[in-house]
């Protein structure tokens, strides 16, 4: 991808293929032949799209080329948002999902061995059937037509008689 883009910065804001150019502050130095058009196009998907002495490229595209320098400008532009939103958005999405992923495979894990534990079954069902047989104890008396206190004066009256 970038070196698609940085062959046709090469094209666009390069010099004609017979001049070299020295001058570090113009935009044909910044994309002169092909590794440097590349290095230059790599600068500007991370943001540093500027000379060295800090003026920014962005300005040379649009004074120095006229029409074409405009359209390329926009080029270069649509380059950078392109790399800055689309690109990190995907690697961060991916990065996430990734992270996701790893926390729902622990979850699992940990899930699993909480069903293979025995002892933590054997008490969770001790539990689970004292709250039955008191459920079911009330349902009995309340069934009677007797109270709950006249139910427990009536336990106590037949275990003493016992």
């Amino acid at each position: 991808f970038i070196y698609v883009v940085a062959l046709t910065f090469r094209a666009g804001f390069g010099p004609p293929p017979t001049e070299t150019e020295e001058d570090t502050m113009s935009k044909a130095y910044y994309f002169a032949n092909v590794p440097r058009a590349m290095l230059t196009t790599f600068r500007c998907s991370f943001g540093d799209c500027s000379t060295q002495g800090g003026t920014p490229i962005f300005e040379f595209a649009t004074s120095e080329g006229g029409p074409s320098g405009t359209l390329l400008g926009v080029a270069l532009s649509c380059f950078i948002f392109t790399c800055s939103i689309g690109l990190f958005n995907i690697i961060s999405a991916v990065f996430l999902e990734r992270v996701m992923n790893y926390q729902q495979t622990l979850e699992l894990h940990e899930q699993h061995e909480r069903l293979s534990d025995k002892k933590l079954w054997k008490k969770s069902m001790a539990k689970f059937i004292d709250i039955m047989v008191q459920f079911h104890e009330e349902e009995c008396y309340n069934t009677c037509g007797a109270t709950t206190e006249q139910s427990q004066v009536f336990d106590h009256n037949m275990s003493q008689q016992t």
